[in-house]
């Protein structure tokens, strides 16, 4: 890739002026003894106080603020392009580029996300964009909102290069020394990468994904049962969440009592149908007066997808009774939790 001064700075007569097509480019005219700058379709004197501050100031002029891109982008190529230094880019979701156009030797482009959503620059795939106007990195970047990357294009190898990033762009820009098996526990001659010991960590937090939960109460209307076999407590507890591949935190706060002194109460949850307890279930009591009913139970780690939970209950004999008013409600809950079993 040239860095040569003379792609920057040229010298030379009128008749000899390449044409101009590079913004920022400078040229001598010594026909005319005049320093001229490219902006990208013409020739302008830089004269006076023009000189004065391209001599103290490096700027890189022709923002361009291209339409919102709305799919994944191949040979991305917006209106102004040619004459630009700066994409301010935006996007309605999180979206790929695969491939930029306009692409000569040792032409630099700063991409800004100015948008709400992640923007992705690809790695070359081998076959996505054409090849000139693909990406050579070390790893995908992604601009997250406000995160910008600068490029270069290396007419050389016909790619653009990243040269620099914001602080928060993640990309292959530091070593990624790739983890699994062999690398991650048994590799004695490669240590991790920071990213790869990043990924790991929001691989085992799940960092990168939200995390769901629900509650229901119910605070009027007290439940009982003379059922000796377990069933749903009541329809307005259930809880169905998607979740990921993780563990999930399921608790019931609920009081009861029966009106045999003798007899059990026994509550326990059911998920996707399956009853966790074992005979007596996860909580049981006995009284004619009040007792907890209550219970928390961790979760093995779910397969990722939609899942029911469902608070039961029962009794042995009597009549059994779960308080729901304000002064005593009862109340289920599901919390998805953030760390999982790392694979």
């Amino acid at each position: 890739m040239s860095t040569n001064f003379e792609d920057l700075i040229g010298r030379d007569i009128t008749a000899n002026r390449p044409a101009a097509a590079k913004p920022g480019r400078l040229f001598f005219d010594t026909t005319l003894g005049k320093m001229q700058r490219d902006n990208g379709s013409s020739w302008d004197d830089v004269e006076g106080t023009n000189l004065t501050a391209l001599l103290t100031t490096f700027l890189l002029q022709g923002d361009i603020s291209p339409s919102q891109i709305t799919s994944n982008q191949n040979d991305y190529n917006p209106t102004g392009l040619s004459t630009a230094s700066t994409l301010r880019l935006s996007t309605d979701a999180s979206r790929n580029i695969t491939g930029l156009q306009g692409g000569s030797d040792g032409r630099i482009v700063n991409i800004v996300n100015v948008g709400s959503f992640n923007i992705v620059l690809k790695d070359d795939d081998g076959s996505t964009s054409t090849a000139g106007n693909r990406f050579a990195l070390s790893g995908d970047i992604t601009l997250a909102p406000d995160d910008g990357v600068i490029l270069q294009y290396d007419s050389t190898s016909s790619r653009w290069r990243a040269i620099g990033k914001s602080p928060g762009a993640s990309s292959g820009l530091v070593d990624d020394t790739a983890y699994d098996a062999t690398t991650w526990n048994g590799d004695t001659t490669h240590a991790p990468s920071k990213n790869a010991i990043r990924d790991k960590i929001e691989t085992m937090s799940g960092s990168s994904t939200s995390l769901v939960s629900d509650k229901k109460t119910l605070t009027s209307g007290n439940i009982t049962t003379t059922g000796t076999s377990f069933a749903d407590i009541a329809s307005g507890l259930n809880i169905t969440l998607t979740t990921g591949a993780r563990r999930c935190l399921v608790g019931l706060i609920a009081w009861g009592n029966n009106n045999t002194a003798s007899a059990t109460d026994s509550t326990d949850v059911e998920i996707d149908g399956t009853r966790i307890g074992g005979t007596f279930g996860l909580m049981s009591g006995k009284n004619t007066d009040h007792f907890s009913l209550a219970f928390t139970f961790l979760t093995d780690v779910l397969t990722a997808g939609s899942h029911t939970f469902k608070p039961q209950w029962k009794v042995d004999s009597g009549t059994g009774t779960l308080f729901a008013s304000s002064t005593a409600p009862c109340i289920f809950f599901v919390q998805e939790l953030p760390l999982k079993d790392p694979s």
